[in-house]
């Protein structure tokens, strides 16, 4: 293996009154119970209940209570390694922290899977008893590997995160790059004087502000060179640029071409997805290669990725050489993550890199995106037209079973029994209310879906938001596949108390195949949801 994990030290304490501030010898993971104030540097933050946060080594912190007593806070440190040398009889690793995400990163809502904090309590409690055999090193090295990813690709999306200004900042700037964006003016937005501003700015991201708001521009500006007439001038205005002369001398400089020559390129044969992988299949288009972690690559779509490399297994130049990619396509989560940016620029090199918006774009959007950037617009037409006919299909089967005053809903269920509710960017959500036009519950219209913003519960808040139909997204382990909610819902009182009225039916989803929630994903899901409303009806009407 070419990157070595190796849990050094794993346990679970209590915070007291008087808090605790150490220097790790080793990175560290860090996650409570309850609300965590953690100093890194000079600034305090707190770190939420569901949210994980990451310490480099070798850098001051300090923890102190929240607002209650922590009964459970976890620390997980750990080593990485590198491998250096290779030979017949030995392996030569040494540490290497290149890849780690940047320090003081925190991610929860919206954008950390549950799994992420099984992993945590995981290795807590197998250090505990473990022996030192190669086969429990093993397992824990295959944890460690899977819950950095996981953090990874959580951090890159938690840009609301308010504990963090830095995170506000590249939010704020990559949605209003065609403003007259200064450093002073985000410095000021971040609460730092000029200097320290960049000084974390590059701490955070990799590069210099400048440099950032930079990649930003001209990646907007690419896109509107493959997907419109607009001239050079059209596009600096659109991207926050004065003139076209400044677009072009600035393009030519960072990207290797002029704009024009960008613009005649060939279509892409031969595309990378570092997202979107579903959304190429609506077109026909099967990737080179792409991402395969369930939060990128949905399970419902694997067969039809057979024999596509794997991105994480492609790890030198010369292989990417070899692959000969004429497109890659990412999200703009990348922004956020210093490694995944490193990786576009070097790509970069190879083939042309199309950064497209993340959960900014409606879903039918990104596919008809998608289209204009391979010369598919075709057929991006056509898969639109066949998923809104049916949608009217579905919904027209639906009629009869979904009163016009009953309501649906969508819930993920957490392990701390916490209860996720989804805007449309997630868990299928945009099938019940865009595509097949169902009625929310009314304090889910109002405080999710207008302002499409993600919201938890606790339990007993459940009947404020509860739905005539409710579907529940759990691990497929846990009943997710099941036609019926598993018992051991019925074990807690507000799920309890909520069936008790016989006014609900719930439907369990399993989270795995519903993370994505690209366009293949999305057409698998929606019949899934609508055969589970059916089944369950049916069944209903067999015991009368």
């Amino acid at each position: 293996m070419k990157r070595l994990y190796v849990v050094k030290k794993a346990e679970s304490c209590s915070l007291n009154e008087n808090g605790q501030a150490f220097v790790p010898t080793y990175p560290l993971f860090i996650w409570a119970d309850t609300p965590v104030q953690l100093r890194i540097g000079e600034q305090w933050q707190e770190v939420a209940k569901g949210q994980l946060a990451f310490v480099h080594p070798n850098e001051r912190i300090e923890m102190k209570r929240a607002k209650q007593a922590v009964d459970s806070l976890f620390l997980l440190f750990f080593q990485g390694y590198r491998l250096e040398e290779e030979t017949i009889d030995k392996l030569t690793y040494l540490v290497d922290h290149s890849t780690f995400p940047a320090h003081g990163s925190v991610a929860g809502v919206g954008s950390l899977p549950l799994r992420a904090f099984t992993i945590v309590e995981q290795l807590v409690k197998s250090n505990a008893n473990a022996s030192g055999n190669p086969s429990d090193q093993a397992s824990q090295h295959g944890l460690l590997a899977e819950l950095l990813d996981l953090f990874a690709r959580a951090v890159s999306t938690q840009t609301a995160n308010p504990a963090n200004p830095m995170h506000d900042v590249l939010d704020f700037t990559n949605r209003y790059y065609d403003q007259n964006l200064t450093r002073t003016q985000l410095a000021e937005l971040s609460g730092y004087d000029a200097s320290y501003f960049s000084r974390q700015f590059q701490k955070l991201v990799g590069h210099s502000f400048s440099e950032h708001l930079t990649r930003v521009r001209l990646d907007r500006a690419k896109l509107h060179l493959l997907t419109s007439e607009a001239t050079l001038q059209e596009i600096a205005e659109k991207v926050g640029y004065a003139d076209g002369f400044y677009l072009s001398r600035k393009f030519k400089q960072v990207i290797g071409t002029s704009p024009s020559a960008y613009r005649r390129m060939p279509k892409p044969q031969r595309i990378v997805a570092l997202q979107f992988a579903g959304d190429l299949l609506a077109l026909g288009i099967k990737p080179i290669a792409a991402r395969f972690a369930p939060w990128e690559s949905s399970p419902l779509i694997a067969a039809e990725l057979d024999g596509v490399r794997n991105v994480e297994e492609i790890q030198s130049v010369a292989e990417w050489e070899q692959l000969s990619p004429d497109m890659v396509l990412a999200p703009d989560y990348l922004y956020y993550v210093p490694d995944q940016l490193e990786q576009l620029r070097r790509l970069e090199q190879i083939a042309p890199v199309l950064v497209l918006p993340w959960d900014r774009l409606d879903r039918l959007e990104t596919v008809r995106l998608c289209g204009k950037l391979t010369g598919k617009e075709q057929e991006a037409e056509a898969w639109l037209q066949h998923y809104t006919a049916r949608a009217e299909a579905l919904a027209a089967k639906l009629a009869g079973v979904i009163q016009p005053e009953e309501t649906v809903g969508l819930y993920e269920l957490w392990e701390d029994n916490t209860i996720c509710i989804w805007n449309q960017t997630t868990r299928g959500t945009y099938n019940l209310y865009s595509s097949l036009k169902l009625t929310p519950p009314p304090k889910i219209a109002d405080e999710v879906l207008r302002p499409q913003a993600h919201k938890l519960i606790r339990e007993e808040q459940l009947a404020d938001y509860a739905a005539d139909h409710m579907f529940v997204v759990i691990p497929r382990e846990q009943g997710g596949d099941d036609l019926a909610l598993p018992d051991h819902f019925r074990s807690r009182a507000g799920w309890r108390e909520l069936l008790k009225t016989g006014r609900h039916r719930l439907y369990p989803l399993p989270l795995e195949d519903f993370w994505c929630n690209d366009a293949r994903a999305l057409e698998k899901q929606r019949e899934i949801m609508v055969d589970k409303l059916l089944a369950a009806t049916a069944l209903v009407l067999a015991s009368r």
